[in-house]
C-alpha cells in the first residue's frame, strides 16, 4: 500500500532523495548524527526499504505518482509546503 509521510519524516525523505548523508541530514534538522541515523533507519522501516538506494527509489516513485495522479498530488504539495526554502545547509 501507499505510505504517507508528513512533517519531519517527509523532509528527511526529501533530503535522502537528494543524496544527503546522515551528517547533512543531522545539520539540516539540527539534531545529533546519532539521532539522524535513528530517524533514517525508522524511515527505511516505514518505506519497507533495506538500504538507501531502495528508500530513494520508493521516494522517487511516490513523487512520480504525485505528478501523474490528482489524488497523489497532495504528496507533492505537502513536500513543497514542508520543505524549508532557506537556512538549510547554507541555502538561502
Amino acid at each position: 500500500g501507499r505510505w504517507r509521510l508528513r512533517g519531519v519524516a517527509l523532509f528527511q525523505a526529501l533530503l535522502l532523495a537528494q543524496g544527503k548523508s546522515n551528517q547533512e541530514i543531522s545539520a539540516a534538522l539540527n539534531v545529533s548524527s546519532n539521532t539522524a541515523s535513528y530517524h533514517v533507519r525508522q524511515l527505511f522501516l516505514r518505506l519497507d526499504a533495506h538500504d538507501r538506494a531502495e528508500a530513494v527509489a520508493r521516494i522517487l516513485d511516490e513523487v512520480e505518482k504525485a505528478e501523474e495522479s490528482p489524488a497523489a498530488d497532495r504528496f507533492a504539495q505537502s513536500a513543497r509546503r514542508d520543505m524549508p526554502t532557506s537556512g538549510i545547509l547554507g541555502a538561502g
